[in-house]
């Protein structure tokens, strides 16, 4: 949206192969962007993920899509329990939204929402096997929903579901939308680090402090309410 103005999404055509089922929308509720994607069942290590099992960043994953600090021990501590008390229909449930329910990759199977889920997958593979296997078998006994069928899920080892995102986006603006209502609430450090993206260096250059003032003190000032308002704004 442009100055009030709704402009349509670049949305590219569904792929009609084995593993991918039918198309779905999804709606980011603040700013009502209404995305498409496809059901598709991959298997859990192809998927590029933006931290290791051991919580390290991984390598591969692109660091301007990183929206959490997963070394934080409160992020780990919700991907242990997510993989202890792991529950099918967190990962199964078309929620209708983008930062809950089935996960969302690219179409280079790069996760772009949905980090913590699958993390939590993984570690309740090798500490929670009987959770892992009930999640396989709900995702076998619920195929038809996506449009799949046992053929789609055949010779694929430890199979998923995902939403592949079909509309052409910014993709780091994407995730960032797509991140921003999950239950891991970001630190300071990391939500500043956001905000500071969003705002240009000539922004900053328009503030005005002298040495006997503090930040607060001085974003009081009303010669420096264009700032504010500029960070408000973005």
């Amino acid at each position: 949206t442009y100055g009030g103005i709704t402009l349509p999404i670049r949305e590219i055509e569904p792929v009609q192969a084995k593993g991918y089922g039918t198309t779905t929308r999804a709606l980011e509720p603040t700013s009502n962007h209404a995305y498409e994607f496809q059901y598709r069942v991959v298997p859990l290590d192809d998927l590029t993920l933006s931290n290791t099992d051991a919580f390290t960043p991984n390598p591969k994953y692109p660091a301007e899509l990183q929206q959490k600090a997963r070394d934080r021990v409160v992020a780990q501590q919700q991907v242990f329990r997510i993989g202890t008390k792991l529950i099918p229909d967190e990962f199964l449930t078309d929620t209708g939204y983008l930062d809950r329910g089935i996960p969302i990759i690219g179409a280079d199977k790069i996760v772009e929402s949905g980090n913590g889920r699958f993390l939590g997958l993984r570690y309740a593979r090798e500490s929670n096997p009987e959770g892992f296997s009930n999640y396989q078998s709900e995702l076998r006994k619920n195929l038809s929903r996506y449009g799949l069928t046992e053929q789609d899920i055949s010779g694929i080892k430890d199979p998923v579901i995902v939403r592949q995102r079909l509309s052409e986006v910014d993709r780091v603006d994407f995730t960032r939308e797509a991140n921003k209502h999950t239950t891991l609430v970001m630190s300071p450090v990391e939500q500043a680090r956001e905000d500071a993206r969003r705002i240009s260096d000539d922004v900053v250059t328009w503030f005005d402090m002298s040495p006997e003032e503090s930040t607060a003190q001085a974003l009081k000032k009303m010669h420096n309410l264009p700032i504010v308002k500029a960070f408000i704004a973005a």
